[in-house]
């Protein structure tokens, strides 16, 4: 059982070890396992066969009780439940679940988390790119007013200009009051034509710095969202494998019991395992 990893899972294990006449300890990494099913034992042996002799160690009522020890303390050094990490995502392989699984499960969660990250980059630049966009609008709004406002004081002044020249050669006075006062209202038209290519100017000025603003945006926007492509589809997945030993808390060790196992002898006279 381990809380970190969320895993909770129950093994029950049964080893089966040979036991040598002169040794009083158990090699239990070389024991045979049976996992989750529990050998067939009978109480009683087969008619006509022979028996091993009992080793001295297996009559002696203290050495099952030092086995079940050393069980337990091998299980716990040795029994481990070995996982894969992939700390990126913060995830953890399921017990049972095989390494090429797990990867294609990942595969599925960084598309997920990719597709989520691009939303969030996008929510966060369309706020300012929607306002620099509707700045641009209303500075190209300005620059086409500024132009027509240009067009139709040239127009004006143009006229007026004119009919104070016609109003001079053709007047019965040169220097009469109304040649002098349209003669005044077309050079202060004149001025306002200036004035308006200057309002013009700035107006372009400013579609020029906004554009340029904008243009610097979406490239940036651009390129963070190439930048999460990359890594999110990237190929290789570097994957940390992860243990868990078992709480010596959680380790149970039942009964030990002393089996005799059927083996034969074949034709060349060597004994073969008959179980």
């Amino acid at each position: 059982m381990n809380a970190r990893a969320e895993v909770d899972i129950w093994e029950k294990i049964v080893l089966l070890s040979s036991l040598a006449a002169d040794e009083s300890r158990i090699s239990w990494d070389e024991a045979t396992e049976f996992i989750d099913s529990d050998p067939e034992l009978h109480k009683r042996g087969l008619t006509q066969v022979r028996f091993a002799a009992l080793p001295p160690v297996a009559a002696r009522h203290e050495s099952y009780a030092i086995w079940k020890k050393d069980l337990g303390n091998y299980l716990y050094q040795n029994r481990t439940l070995k996982l894969w990490k992939y700390a990126p995502l913060k995830q953890i392989s399921e017990v049972g679940e095989s390494e090429r699984d797990f990867r294609v499960r990942l595969s599925h969660l960084r598309h997920e988390a990719r597709d989520l990250a691009v939303e969030k980059l996008r929510k966060r630049y369309a706020p300012k790119l929607a306002s620099l966009e509707e700045r641009l609008r209303k500075a190209e709004a300005r620059v086409s007013k500024e132009e027509s406002q240009y067009g139709q004081q040239k127009m004006q002044t143009a006229v007026s200009l004119g009919a104070t020249i016609l109003g001079a050669l053709f007047g019965r006075k040169m220097t009469s009051a109304g040649t002098v006062g349209r003669a005044t209202t077309s050079m202060r038209g004149v001025g306002r034509i200036a004035r308006e290519k200057e309002d013009i100017a700035r107006a372009l000025k400013d579609v020029e710095v906004i554009q340029q603003k904008l243009t610097k945006l979406e490239e940036e926007f651009r390129e963070k969202i190439a930048g999460m492509q990359e890594e999110f589809t990237s190929e290789e997945l570097e994957l940390e494998e992860f243990q868990i030993r078992p709480r010596k808390s959680d380790i149970s060790v039942g009964a030990i019991a002393l089996v005799w196992t059927p083996w034969r002898l074949d034709r060349s006279g060597l004994a073969e395992p008959a179980f």
